[in-house]
């Protein structure tokens, strides 16, 4: 698969469509009595005066359970607002008529609203689910994933403390878009245990995906004799990717060296894990990749066929 390249910054106010609502009032004054102009032969057709439509595709209530789920066409906002407490969540079908890379998002915040949204994409007949139920520095969400085909999915939204009411509006649309990140190398099927650990080098960028939340990914860094200084870098969350991955990092004789599962730099915090160990000593160090896990051990961080990461690697070696 050849690299592919898109940087997805942030949302902000210059960069969202941003829905003006509609003033009836300032409708350009009350019609003349006199009549039509000379070269008006009125016949106009019928005139809408009402307010425009704040998106192209309105919530129609009930839009669940799933057999009620609302139809949204690609690259179109939907919008509407968490209802009170019989509500229930908003879910939309949508279908990708071609492989590619998905967007799916969900805009509470840049809209103004005090909704805090999770959302989930489901299939009942592709293996691709992906959620983001917890967003630690925004309100909005937004997933993407590449599928390798034709996919029918769904798109559920809620708002995560059940909130509701007209100040809790939302928009949400799924499009089509590049890969949001360059590769160099692709993670291979096999490296699912240490004794078969993907080899990597310095300058290495690996695609790979978490297939199941038991599929731990193997890679092996060859070190010379003397200090190494290493750079584990994981991209994937911050990128819309559904996964929420940890890092382990592994001496020669198989004991755990050094872990982590979030970073915090230039104040932002990030739950894509990196690792910068310093070694002093060479042989065949492991790195696993892995869905997070809390303090009791329990998974976190999910797996599937929308769970994908980037995992960049730097290796600077004395002598």
């Amino acid at each position: 698969m050849a690299p592919l390249l898109l940087l997805l910054s942030a949302c902000n106010p210059s960069a969202c469509i941003e829905v003006t609502p509609v003033d009836p009032s300032q409708d350009g004054g009350a019609a003349d009595d006199t009549g039509p102009p000379p070269d008006d032969t009125g016949d106009t057709g019928p005139i809408d005066t009402g307010p425009a439509a704040a998106c192209d595709v309105p919530e129609v209530e009930p839009n669940h359970p799933y057999d009620n789920a609302q139809a949204l066409p690609m690259e179109q906002w939907a919008c509407g607002a968490f209802g009170e407490e019989d509500d229930g969540a908003e879910i939309f079908l949508f279908e990708n008529e071609e492989p590619g890379w998905l967007r799916i998002w969900a805009r509470a915040y840049e809209i103004g609203s005090l909704a805090d949204i999770t959302l989930s994409v489901t299939s009942t007949e592709s293996p691709y689910a992906a959620s983001r139920l917890s967003n630690p520095d925004s309100t909005d969400v937004m997933i993407v994933f590449p599928v390798d085909d034709e996919v029918e999915l769904y798109a559920t939204l809620n708002e995560q403390y059940g909130r509701g009411g007209e100040a809790y509006g939302w928009n949400l649309m799924a499009s089509q878009v590049k890969a949001p990140l360059e590769w160099t190398v692709e993670e291979q099927a096999s490296n699912d245990s240490a004794a078969s650990a993907q080899v990597v080098v310095d300058g290495d960028r690996v695609f790979g995906k978490m297939n199941s939340t038991t599929d731990y990914d193997w890679y092996a860094l060859e070190l010379p004799e003397g200090r190494s200084d290493i750079v584990v870098d994981i991209e994937a969350w911050k990128y819309g990717s559904p996964a929420d991955i940890r890092l382990e990092f592994y001496r020669p004789d198989g004991t755990r060296y050094t872990w982590d599962s979030h970073t915090s730099e230039e104040g932002a915090y990030d739950l894509d894990p990196k690792l910068t160990p310093s070694v002093t000593y060479g042989g065949t160090w492991t790195v696993k990749v892995m869905p997070e896990v809390d303090d009791q051990g329990s998974l976190e961080g999910g797996g599937g066929a929308a769970y994908w990461y980037v995992m960049d690697v730097s290796v600077e070696s004395e002598g």
